[in-house]
């Protein structure tokens, strides 16, 4: 019989130790990773829910190399990240930005890289569910307010008025914090970078399906209790209603979004039309 296992992670806050500078802290984030291990602990899925200081590098890589050792073909694996992302040099000379994408984790930033490494290492026919809500691009720190904040203005010109609410706050620690961050503890990085395979997505043999939160040319916006992307995913998926497969759920959670945020659906590693005509979640 098939196995289900889940890792929703999910930051605020981060580490004043490690990230230099003035900090922004996120309102929703670890809610997301509790509310989203909710969800498949009730579809069945054996659930780890990594959240504030608990998220860090060396949690996030252990229990990602436990799935790669104990899961077998058939398996499904959820693995979802809510949080700031951001970006470090790339030392290998593979990116055409010149950038690796990263993940804020509490203890520090963790290259996408990397976690594409881990899920190189699956056997062949497990599924995995990728789900991030986060920023990465420095296009996205490029993208000048008053143009975010004209189309916002657009969009609410369009419906009823919403009551007030507080300035958006959006997930892409800013660049300044990353420099600072990265100059400070260089040689660590650099020792990190360094051993980032060259195409880890090249050599994932599972079947993944990844959902973002935005197109690079796009910001991953907060929330009071949920960020814009979650809280249409649970829209969507209406309290374990929902029925239609991982297609589906993308395209009804687009539908539902803002102008300014465009999930992104994109298939890594082995073919999976079958698993992507399946029920979000299921085992």
């Amino acid at each position: 019989m098939p196995r289900g296992v889940a890792l929703t992670i999910g930051l605020n806050t981060l580490s004043q130790e490690h990230y230099a500078g003035a900090i922004p802290t996120l309102r929703a984030a670890e809610a997301d990773a509790t509310t989203l291990a909710d969800i498949v602990r009730a579809e069945g899925l054996e659930t780890t829910c990594l959240v504030g200081s608990d998220a860090s590098r060396f949690q996030v890589l252990t229990a990602l190399q436990a799935a790669a050792d104990s899961l077998q073909g058939g398996d499904l694996l959820f693995m979802s990240y809510s949080g700031f992302g951001g970006q470090l040099p790339d030392v290998t000379g593979t990116r055409a930005s010149g950038l690796v994408e990263t993940w804020c984790l509490h203890d520090g930033m963790l290259p996408v890289q990397a976690v594409y490494a881990k899920l190189a290492l699956l056997r062949e026919d497990v599924r995995v569910f990728l789900l991030t809500d986060t920023c990465h691009t420095g296009t996205v720190a490029r993208i000048p307010y008053e143009l975010l904040r004209s189309t916002m203005e657009l969009e609410k010109e369009a419906a009823p008025r919403p009551p007030p609410r507080r300035m958006p706050v959006f997930r892409l620690l800013p660049m300044p914090v990353v420099q600072r961050t990265f100059s400070q503890h260089r040689a660590d990085y650099m020792a990190l970078l360094s051993q980032l395979p060259r195409e880890p997505d090249a050599d994932i043999h599972a079947k993944v399906i990844h959902l973002s939160s935005c197109r690079d040319a796009q910001v991953a916006e907060d929330g009071e209790q949920h960020s814009a992307f979650i809280t249409r995913l649970l829209e969507v998926w209406q309290d374990g209603r929902f029925k239609g497969n991982y297609r589906t759920l993308s395209l009804r959670m687009v539908k539902r979004m803002p102008p300014t945020q465009s999930p992104a659906y994109e298939v890594l590693g082995a073919r999976a039309p079958e698993f992507e005509h399946q029920r979000p979640f299921t085992v």
